[in-house]
């Protein structure tokens, strides 16, 4: 999971005069009477928003005061664009520096770069001619939206979200009571749902998550942090791998750290690679791995590769130098160069399997391997912007209006229209959907294996105006261009969203074949049935907290 601040931006200052507040002249001359003119105390009482912090939405300010007569109330909106909860700072965030945004008006329109930050309301009266001004009052308002929407799938079924301030929305959807935990096991524990988070990371049967106070906390299938890794993770982490035996940890001052689960299975006859002792020494930009290797890329573009052989852990020369981006699979890595062309390396696939155990035969030994079946030859591809990968399917990439699919079969497969042009590319993991401008569609991984499904979706092809399509198990959900969903279900009189009266939406995403809709607000929707759990979902709405100086 990963947070998403915006560039920065350069904004106007605007100081609007604005309706002043009412109030009483108490300087008067009376019949020669000479008297000595004093001041007003002009006071705000109240300072409030009309509207909600909704994409797409103007919120207006509204105030009242006390002793104001001649006075006009000048208004300041402020957004913690780079989230660090001061407001009117320039911090450095991945790189790049990032002001907050200030206007002064009486109104703000959100964009969409504003979806979950928090907005400060800051208000003052002042005389026209600049004689006198008030003390200025605040409101701050601290949306409660929602960072992600995973699943978990261990010794049980879950569903869980990160809310903006911290605290973590947890519910288990199938849980069978028969099921004992398995050894190194752990079950998710209730108590921490008081706790709050900075982030979560989740990845074959377990979960890493990282408190406020910068700790961590893990459940599910044991990572096994070593004892002298767990120290230099607090707060540490800016991105964590999890595989089926391997964990990498990205650090905050850009280091790499790695280590196998306890449950690894470890082959002594076959060859591994140590860790390059540059790890110490240089920084790093990102992290990756497979089943079995770590790979590592510098800020300079260099790639460094450790692990097990036959999980790709040993890199050709070509990635020493001038790497832009690294792509991992199951047990191989892809990388791309500065000139957009690929580089490849690892195996297609590794079987293994329980051998045989001398001294219980009633017993399974210990995994040997089976066979390791290579990739097809490095491809001759070129201009490339972009690699994904597809179970089963091995790498793909989409340049010069050709598909082209390559690593997993015996030959390097080209899908064309032949005159078309790409319009949409439709992805989420399992699926890789590319549709032509003639609404022609190629289609790998996961396919539409429903008649009606796949009606539907060529209807919602040729319907103009559509921002982005996902294709969940059941349903295919359409964003048009206006914020409006498109909607086909396969049950449409058992199937509801979780929460109704939604009109505008920000975009679409498909986990596990669950559809996933933002709401402008910031509420995540989800579409169920009456056999699920809508009790859990109805939570998933968008809430703030405002806090002010005059209460």
């Amino acid at each position: 999971m990963k947070k998403f601040f915006p560039k920065t931006a350069v904004f106007s200052f605007v100081t609007l005069a604005l309706t002043a507040c009412g109030g009483s002249d108490n300087n008067s001359n009376q019949q020669g009477v000479k008297q000595t003119a004093t001041k007003q105390k002009a006071v705000l009482t109240s300072l409030e928003k009309i509207g909600n912090l909704s994409v797409g939405s103007t919120v207006k300010a509204i105030s009242e005061c006390k002793d104001c007569t001649d006075f006009e109330t000048v208004y300041t909106w402020t957004v913690d664009a780079n989230n660090n909860g001061i407001f009117g700072d320039t911090i450095e965030v991945n790189g790049e520096n990032v002001a907050d945004k200030t206007v002064t008006e009486q109104s703000y329109t959100l964009v969409e770069e504003d979806l979950g930050l928090r907005v400060k309301l800051d208000a003052y009266l002042a005389k026209a001619d600049g004689s006198q001004k008030s003390e200025t009052a605040s409101v701050e308002y601290q949306p409660i939206t929602f960072d992600g929407y995973q699943t978990f799938k261990g010794q049980e079924e879950a569903v869980f979200v990160l809310r903006q301030d911290g605290t973590l929305l947890y519910e288990v959807l199938e849980k069978d009571p028969a099921v004992v935990l398995e050894e190194g096991v752990k079950a998710f524990d209730s108590a921490l749902l008081k706790e709050k988070f900075s982030a979560i990371y989740a990845g074959d049967n377990s979960i890493l998550a990282v408190k406020a106070d910068g700790s961590v906390v893990t459940w599910g299938k044991d990572l096994g942090i070593p004892a002298d890794v767990l120290p230099k993770l607090q707060d540490n982490i800016q991105e964590v791998i999890i595989k089926e035996y391997a964990v990498a940890v990205l650090t905050k001052d850009k280091h790499v750290i790695s280590w196998y689960q306890p449950n690894a299975v470890e082959f002594p006859e076959l060859t591994s690679v140590a860790a390059p002792e540059q790890l110490a020494t240089e920084t790093f930009k990102g992290i990756y791995a497979t089943n079995y290797a770590f790979a590592a890329l510098t800020e300079e573009g260099k790639v460094f590769t450790w692990g097990l052989l036959l999980g790709g852990a040993l890199a050709p020369a070509e990635v020493s130098a001038n790497i832009i981006d690294v792509v991992a699979h199951t047990n191989s890595f892809a990388a791309i160069t500065s000139e957009r062309k690929v580089v490849l390396w690892g195996n297609r696939d590794v079987i293994k399997a329980r051998g045989f155990n001398p001294a219980n035969p009633d017993a399974l030994g210990p995994y040997v391997i089976r066979q390791v079946f290579p990739l097809v030859a490095n491809p001759e591809i070129e201009n490339v912007d972009k690699i994904y990968t597809v179970p089963n399917q091995g790498y793909v990439t989409i340049n010069n209006e050709v598909v082209t699919q390559w690593g997993y079969t015996s030959t390097i497969n080209h899908f064309s229209d032949g005159s078309s042009t790409i319009e949409r590319v439709i992805y989420s993991g399992d699926q890789l959907i590319t549709v032509y401008d003639n609404d022609e569609y190629i289609e790998l991984g996961r396919r539409i294996n429903d008649a009606e499904q796949r009606e539907a979706f060529e209807k919602i092809l040729k319907v103009e105006n559509v921002k982005d399509i996902a294709i969940g198990r059941d349903m295919i959900i359409a964003l048009m261009e206006d914020g409006t969903l498109n909607n086909w279900f396969k049950n449409p009189r058992s199937t509801y969203p979780n929460i109704r009266h939604q009109e505008k939406f920000l975009r679409l995403d498909t986990v596990d074949g669950d559809v996933i809709a933002i709401a402008a607000d910031g509420s995540v929707i989800r579409w169920f049935n009456e056999q699920e759990h809508p009790e859990f979902f109805d939570k998933l709405k968008s809430s703030e907290v405002r806090k002010s100086t005059l209460d």
